[in-house]
Order: C-alpha cells, then structure tokens, then sequence
C-alpha cells in the first residue's frame, strides 16, 4: 500500500489530473473529450519543438566556452549584451517554454539574469 502512496505522492499532477479528467468524464464527457483532444494538441507540439531545442541546449553547452558567453551575454557585457539578448530572443521561434532550456545552458555558461530575462522576454 506504501508503494501506491508514494507513486501518487511523486507524481501529483498527473493523478490530479486523471482524476479531474475521469470526473469531467462522468459530469460532462463533451468536456473530457475537448480536453482530451486539447491535451493531445499539446503533446504533439511538445514532441515537435523540443528535440531540436534540447539539441540546440546541448550544443550550446559543448561547443560554446564560457569565455564567450560570459563576453556577450554576462554582467560586464553592457548595453551591447542587452541589444544582442535582445535580438537573440527577438530571432528565436517557438512556443516560449522553449526558452527555458537554451536560458539554463546560458546561465551555467556564466550569462546574467538580467540578460536572460531579456531573451525570455524578447522571446517570439
């Protein structure tokens, strides 16, 4: 019995939401299957946009040295970093929780926060 405990305990949200998903079942099935159909819409999209920008995250993190992201995008870059997140977030595409992974490989390469909620913010 612990272990059913735990499982539900680890992972919340789903359970959460298969138990709202089988109320809306019982109540009002036209609501499930809007959601159901909702759902599916965005884990296509998700499937879609994240491979290339996990991919994109890890290059990022291997090939760039943290000598040029700290130049461009870190506390001492100035104005010129804050133009150039600027038109990195302005240039990139996607849904914006795309952002956050390519924001994460910055940071760790020493970019600043400041900078970072630029490209989030610029993000297209």
């Amino acid at each position: 019995m612990s272990k059913i405990k735990d499982l539900i305990k680890n992972n919340k949200l789903i359970f959460i939401s298969i138990v709202l998903y089988a109320i809306a079942f019982f109540v009002k099935p036209e609501i499930f299957f809007k959601g159901l159909e909702m759902t599916k819409g965005f884990l296509i999209e998700m499937i879609e946009v994240m491979p290339p920008i996990l991919i994109i995250s890890s290059l990022i993190t291997v090939w760039v040295p943290s000598e040029v992201i700290m130049r461009h995008f870190g506390k001492e870059s100035g104005i010129k970093g804050k133009l150039l997140s600027i038109f990195t977030g302005a240039i990139s595409a996607g849904p914006i929780y795309a952002a956050f992974p390519v924001a994460q490989a910055l940071f760790l390469k020493g970019a600043s926060i400041a900078n970072l909620v630029i490209i989030i913010s610029s993000w297209l």
